[in-house]
């Protein structure tokens, strides 16, 4: 069901445990590092016959069974989505309960917030919550305020997140760009001032394309628009710049791309994310330092997520390496043409061994499935 089929085709989906998806990824490494979350809509579509509800107490039990079985399996933690339907329905107690494998072992939460529109304080203290009765860090993925009316309210936000921080463990990621990107929803569609297609089952003509112009073409309002894209993807415009910035200056705040890789016509955060925060955020409208945005794409994130020997220049700390021109350095996807490559990345190398020469990707497949802790 959306969201899962945002990650890629079925074909994908294809491992009975995580302990064998973690096996197949050690047999057959990939170019970069891999940091396995479990994912509790997955864990609810494996359990449950219907996701619109909440868990009864079986079922509660078996996702607590298959989250401690990734856990010791190497995943440093879980991963929820109650704005999507699958998880919606899950109440506070049901996830704490389900989650409570992750006591003790100092884990991750990463949560897309049940809201992150008008009522976005509450989701906030419902992870927040979450993440103290499960002992978890609670990391706020992508973290932003999305409508017209909701607009300036990261000073409210990020001001829970900084008094937060002085109590429990927890951080925040976010791209550097006014939309996001997810499943095609008529509220979103309806919060957003601009959207933008990126795939379309029932529609296909409609990817890349606004969707205002489809709805014209098809003579459909926006209701029967979604219905007639159905299953679909969208990019969404719907956050202050000014808030974006605001985010990015805190200094709990990682970088994070949370890109898509399947969709036809993608948000440019999956090609430019890192180079387009040193282009406008360093370079251009000197709100970080150089050394201040690497920092929040390499060590802290490193330090968030419980990772030794990485993140640092340091004698003994693994070669995870990137050499690029800060002069230079650009990203170069857009929201029109989002597929394309950054340029000023020279040369890129994963456990001393290079996987990027400046203009191709090589053969060398040096990433680590990394588990809680090791260096």
């Amino acid at each position: 069901p959306q969201p899962l089929d945002l990650l890629g085709p079925p074909a994908l989906f294809r491992f009975g445990t995580f302990r064998a998806w973690m096996d197949a990824l050690r047999d057959t490494p990939a170019a970069v590092n891999v940091i396995p979350l479990v994912g509790h809509t997955t864990l609810r579509v494996a359990a449950m016959d219907d996701t619109s509800r909440a868990a009864n107490d079986a079922e509660r039990a078996a996702m607590r069974d298959l989250m401690q079985e990734a856990l010791d399996a190497g995943a440093f933690g879980v991963s929820t989505g109650t704005f999507y339907p699958p998880a919606s329905a899950a109440p506070t107690d049901e996830i704490i309960d389900v989650c409570q494998p992750l006591r003790g072992r100092a884990g991750i939460y990463a949560t897309h917030l049940r809201d992150e529109a008008d009522h976005i304080v509450p989701a906030m203290e419902e992870a927040l919550l979450i993440g103290r009765e499960t002992e978890s860090r609670v990391v706020f993925s992508h973290h932003k305020l999305a409508g017209e009316r909701n607009h300036g309210r990261t000073r409210e936000t990020l001001d829970l997140i900084s008094r937060a921080a002085a109590a429990q463990p927890v951080c925040l990621d976010c791209h550097p760009y006014p939309a996001t990107s997810t499943m095609l929803r008529l509220d979103r569609a309806r919060l957003a001032n601009r959207t933008m297609i990126t795939w379309s089952t029932g529609y296909p003509e409609a990817t890349g394309r606004d969707f205002s112009d489809v709805m014209a073409e098809l003579g459909l309002d926006d209701e029967a628009a979604v219905a007639r894209l159905a299953p679909a993807g969208a990019i969404y415009f719907l956050m202050d710049p000014a808030d974006v910035k605001r985010i990015f200056a805190h200094p709990l705040t990682m970088v994070g791309s949370d890109g898509l890789p399947f969709d036809p016509h993608p948000h440019p955060r999956q090609w430019g994310t890192f180079t387009n925060v040193l282009r406008t955020m360093v370079r251009e409208q000197n709100l970080l330092s150089l050394e201040s945005a690497i920092h929040k794409m390499t060590g802290l994130a490193a330090a968030q997520y419980g990772v030794a020997g990485r993140g640092l220049l340091r004698e003994g700390y693994h070669a995870d390496l990137v050499l690029f021109d800060p002069a230079t350095v650009t990203d170069m996807a857009t929201f029109s043409a989002p597929i394309q490559a950054s340029r000023g990345i020279h040369a890129v190398w994963v456990n001393g061994r290079q996987v990027w020469d400046g203009e191709r990707t090589g053969t060398e497949r040096p990433g680590h499935v990394l588990t809680p802790g090791d260096a």
